[in-house]
């Protein structure tokens, strides 16, 4: 049965004198020219209930639909659980997993832009994640907006950044004066109209267009409802006789369904009377769509039906539709129909419907609705089930003890093999991350009762994260695949997502970046479906980041980066704080310091606000720790090493080594010879732990810190080169190490424009740095000053203050001023151009330049 909107019927006809442009032309004309203009406006229609907002966009929306793709979605308080609810009649369906819903949904906006309108209704009554989604199509300003926002009503605070736009126009709707009433009632009445009644009903309703009509249309016109509420009510009543009031109180309660959903539940014919007398719209999409035409009869008979009444609907949505493959068909429909058996009448298939509803909950980080609908679950054979979600939802974000007492109840209630070694296994991380304690996970490695998979995964897993790699690489030989168990917390979707942790830490720290590519790949394949996917995410995608990093793949770190960045940009909150501190690993891989460390104190600070445990932070204060360093921030690398001791957590014993390297940085930014020689000491010192360890990329990064503070590892870093013939890094950092201790200022500058095309502006100054020294030592002092100059330039752009640049500025003997005259008459300026550029007098320039000529020992000039 193809059934017409009630909106595209209004735009079938002429509008009637009274239509919805009665009183409006000013405010039309207004939007109008708003949705023509080139810069892709944000229009804000706002006005109190009634005012008729939600029939004049419907109107305009279709008007702009017959030369634009215009999208229309309305927003109820009643969905406002459901994961991009406003957006869902959009979803393919295909794209199970919510980490990648953002992206789907987001190309369809995308792929229409720039000539395109989204209308969305009652905006501040969507869900958290469609706002998120709506904020970053605002911002991006591609696709014109037309929203609705009824005045008086709290403004979530991502729409309040929305509404805090340059390009939005907000347009208020007034009420409607006395003359105006009398054309919308002569339009919408069959009754003659006469100016006295006009002027009553007037100044009964304060001119608010819906009030007068339903007034208007009262069946007693001596006992008027005395407000907007009654009338509705009034208005809705009429509909008794006719069979509509189970359809008007079922959308009131669910939002909206699916056409062929509804017809299961209220007879066809029902439903096309209720459209005809416009009491719902019906809009297209996969299945067309079918709620209430307006949100106050919504919230009339949401609040005029008693819980009693509400229990029995929702009990029979459930029970009906609650396992139909056609309504129930990802993330967000499940918990739509999950929020609904919350508090419903008796359902057989409650129990489940919950039990799915808190999986999908966990998928999309939402680990309150996770415990609230998990322990709904009654007491039959799913409440083990739904203890394992409970433990695992207070587990993900610290609550150890909490989760223990979930599990425990869980192993109480159940015998199945699978479940119990499912429980064991979250016990076991609980206590691994919430507990700093590896123990119960060293056990399972070793525990006959578990898997063959369970034991061999959980023994890489710990001893990766315990700075082990070659025993993790033997155990775990292979990348994990895919689960089979979408939609579950089982074994093999937990086993596989710690097996693909192990193997990605490990072969970062032995530097076999071929294989990391394929396992970083593996990794990704393992999150579309998995219940586990988006809390996991987090941990594996900062284990991919610092692999990669540890490899010097500064393109392939990056990479990854943004498609993390991608998926996990699909969740506000705690996930934004994750992305910023991938950020700043991934800038602290280029080199790029300043950015590092504001990226890493936003995830700090992010963190912090949250409440958030040590473990989620501690490898982005290592982070910060490291960019502050190399920005020559000695006491704000300090603070952060004391942090690092305080939060000192088993899962990052592996970083040891580059946490004994801040030691080294903060002896080197003390610029004494004694502490430049312990700093020396101190980064050999940690590239022998790496040894010991077989963390051979790690060592290469530590002798090559060694190397940037001045160090001889030349003969090291070759053994490792050999070593390593397909770790590029490890190359670069044996012939830097060779040319420094051989003085080869020449060979140093190709390995720094080397360093450079990888991607490493910091190896590239230092090596820069180092070749002026080099320089000044064997006598090119103006060379040196060139170079060193370069060195500064590039160093200035991305924060760099290292001891290597501050050794050459020593060997230079040139002050700063001095070295910026110098560097600029080298390449030809005049004294004139050089004292306009840098606001001094040409005196001035000439003394600092004959200064600068007894340092240098010669010319400062190129000859002819």
């Amino acid at each position: 049965m193809r059934l017409r909107s009630s909106h595209e019927q209004a735009f079938a006809h002429p509008t009637t004198r009274g239509g919805p442009f009665v009183g409006r032309g000013a405010e039309v004309d207004r939007i109008r020219r708003a949705l023509h203009r080139g810069d892709t406006p944000i229009v804000v229609l706002t006005g109190a209930a009634g005012i008729g907002k939600t029939q004049l966009a419907r109107v305009l929306a279709n008007e702009t639909a017959e030369r634009l793709p215009t999208f229309w979605t309305q927003a109820d308080p009643a969905g406002q659980e459901v994961p991009f609810g406003i957006f869902e009649q959009w979803a393919s369906g295909s794209t199970p997993d919510p980490l990648l819903r953002f992206s789907e949904l987001y190309r369809v906006f995308a792929d229409a832009a720039p000539h395109c309108l989204l209308v969305v209704d009652d905006a501040n009554h969507a869900d958290e994640l469609s706002l998120f989604l709506l904020h970053q199509i605002a911002t991006e300003g591609r696709v014109r907006l037309l929203l609705t926002l009824r005045s008086g009503e709290l403004v979530p605070a991502t729409l309040a950044e929305i509404l805090a736009i340059d390009r939005v126009e907000r347009i208020e709707l007034p009420t409607l004066t006395v003359a105006e009433a009398g054309d919308l009632l002569s339009g919408n009445t069959a009754r003659p109209v006469d100016d006295a009644h006009v002027q009553r009903l007037w100044e009964r309703t304060g001119g608010n267009p819906l009030f007068l009509t339903a007034l208007a249309a009262a069946d007693d016109p001596g006992h008027l409802p005395t407000d907007l509420t009654a009338a509705v009510e009034s208005l809705l009543h009429r509909f008794d006789r006719e069979g509509l009031r189970p359809l008007i109180d079922l959308l009131a309660e669910i939002e909206a369904l699916p056409l062929s959903a509804l017809t299961r539940l209220i007879e066809a014919a029902v439903v096309e009377t209720a459209e005809q007398r416009e009491l719902i719209s019906i809009t297209p999409g996969g299945d067309w769509t079918v709620r209430l035409a307006h949100p106050l009869y919504g919230e009339v008979r949401r609040a005029d039906q008693t819980a009693h009444d509400r229990r029995i609907l929702r009990g029979t949505v459930v029970r009906t539709l609650g396992d139909d493959p056609r309504v129930v068909t990802d993330f967000a429909s499940t918990i739509r129909m999950a929020l609904l058996a919350l508090d419903c009448g008796a359902a057989e298939n409650r129990d489940r419907v919950l039990l799915r509803g808190a999986g999908a909950a966990l998928s999309v980080l939402n680990t309150d609705l996770a415990v609230t609908l998990s322990e709904q679950i009654g007491t039959g054979p799913l409440k083990a089930q739904a203890k394992v979600v409970h433990g695992y939802a207070l587990a993900a974000f610290g609550d150890g003890a909490g989760a223990e007492d979930a599990f425990t109840a869980a192993a109480q209630t159940s015998a199945d093999p699978a479940l119990l070694e499912t429980i064991a296994l979250m016990r076991a991380n609980g206590a691994f991350w919430a507990g700093n304690d590896p123990e119960p996970l060293t056990r399972l490695s070793t525990d006959a009762a578990m898997s063959p998979e369970t034991r061999t995964a959980m023994g890489a897993f710990v001893a990766a994260l315990a700075g082990d790699p070659r025993h993790a690489l033997t155990l775990q030989r292979h990348d994990p695949v895919g689960s089979d168990s979408a939609g579950q917390i089982a074994p093999h979707s937990f086993n596989s997502l710690m097996a693909a942790a192990a193997r990605i830490v490990a072969l970062g720290e032995v530097g076999d970046p071929t294989a990391l590519t394929g396992a970083v790949e593996a990794g990704f394949r393992l999150f579309p479906g998995s219940v586990l996917a988006a809390s996991q995410q987090a941990m594996l995608g900062t284990s991919m980041v610092f692999a990669l990093a540890t490899c010097g793949e500064v393109a392939a770190t990056q990479a990854v980066t943004d498609r993390l960045v991608a998926q996990l940009n699909t969740f506000p909150g705690i996930s934004q704080h994750w992305l910023a501190g991938l950020r700043s690993a991934c800038a602290l891989a280029s080199g790029h310091v300043t950015a590092a460390a504001a990226q890493s104190r936003a995830a700090l600070d992010g963190f912090a606000s949250v409440g958030a445990p040590g473990f989620m932070w501690h490898p982005f204060a290592l982070v910060c720790a490291e960019a502050s360093a190399q920005a020559g921030d000695r006491r704000t690398t300090r603070l952060l090493i004391r942090r690092l001791a305080d939060s000192a957590h088993c899962g990052f014993d592996h970083l040891e080594s580059r946490r004994l390297l801040l030691d080294a940085w903060c002896a080197a930014l003390r610029d004494q010879p004694a502490e430049i020689l312990q700093a020396r000491q101190g980064a050999v010192a940690a590239a022998e732990l790496a040894r010991t360890r077989a963390q051979s990329a790690l060592e290469v990064h530590c002798l090559w810190t060694a190397v940037r503070f001045g160090a001889d590892a030349a003969d090291r870093l070759a053994a490792l080169a050999a070593e390593l013939p397909g770790l590029p890094r490890a190359q670069l950092a044996a012939q830097h190490a060779q040319q420094w201790v051989a003085g080869d200022a020449g060979a140093l500058l190709g390995t720094a424009d080397r360093y450079r095309n990888a991607g490493d502006i910091a190896a590239c100054v230092d090596t820069l740095a180092q070749a002026a020294t080099c320089q000044a030592q064997g006598g090119h002092r103006c060379e040196a000053v060139q170079t060193l100059q370069r060195a500064h330039e590039l160093a200035l752009t991305v924060g760099l203050d290292t001891p290597a640049l501050r050794t050459a500025d020593r060997a230079s003997g040139l002050t700063g001023r001095q070295r910026d005259i110098v560097s600029m008459a080298h390449r030809g300026a005049s004294n004139r151009e050089i004292a306009q550029a840098l606001s001094l007098s040409a005196r001035t320039v000439e003394g600092h330049l004959y200064r600068a000529s007894q340092i240098i020992g010669g010319s400062i000039r190129r000859g002819p």
